[in-house]
């Protein structure tokens, strides 16, 4: 009996095999993130806030939590994950509801419609967004994570 070949990963998704959009790629985004500034006080009253910026894909079969990793292992802050609630229950771990604290906010803009500065706060969000980008030509999202300021009081007092 001849033992079955070996399937290839696919070299930007592993497992979940190539995408159906942008060749392959899958869902383009530009991920915008403002972390805390702990040094507010400092600056001037009309300064830009502090942002890093990336450009990065998902696969549209990702779940919230594939999500979630990809996205902050981009940014290099998957430390988020740790107080992020959204993360938690997607992964089977409590429930979400209205009083549940998040490590960030996250909100998505579909590039190229009105859809604009839309929450994500639930698995249920997320779902829609996929379902509303991957019937675009070109899936193009546009991802705003913002850290807030009681995560950082947060954590200073337990440090």
């Amino acid at each position: 009996m001849a033992s079955p070949e070996p399937v290839e990963e696919d070299p930007i998704f592993g497992d979940w095999g190539p995408s159906q959009h942008n060749d392959g790629q899958g869902i383009r985004l530009k991920i915008t993130f403002y972390p805390f500034n702990k040094d507010k006080a400092t600056r001037r009253k009309n300064a830009k806030a502090v942002s890093i910026t990336k450009i990065s894909q998902v696969h549209e079969d990702y779940g919230l939590s594939e999500f979630l990793v990809s996205v902050l292992r981009v940014l290099s802050h998957l430390d988020l994950l740790d107080s992020s609630a959204s993360y938690s229950h997607a992964q089977g771990n409590g429930e979400f509801n209205e009083d549940s604290t998040d490590g960030f906010s996250l909100t998505y803009s579909i590039i190229g419609t009105g859809e604009k500065d839309i929450s994500i706060t639930s698995c249920a969000d997320y779902r829609s967004m996929i379902q509303a980008v991957v019937v675009r030509k070109s899936p193009q999202l546009a991802l705003v994570i913002r850290e807030p300021e009681s995560l950082y009081a947060s954590h200073l007092a337990h440090t």
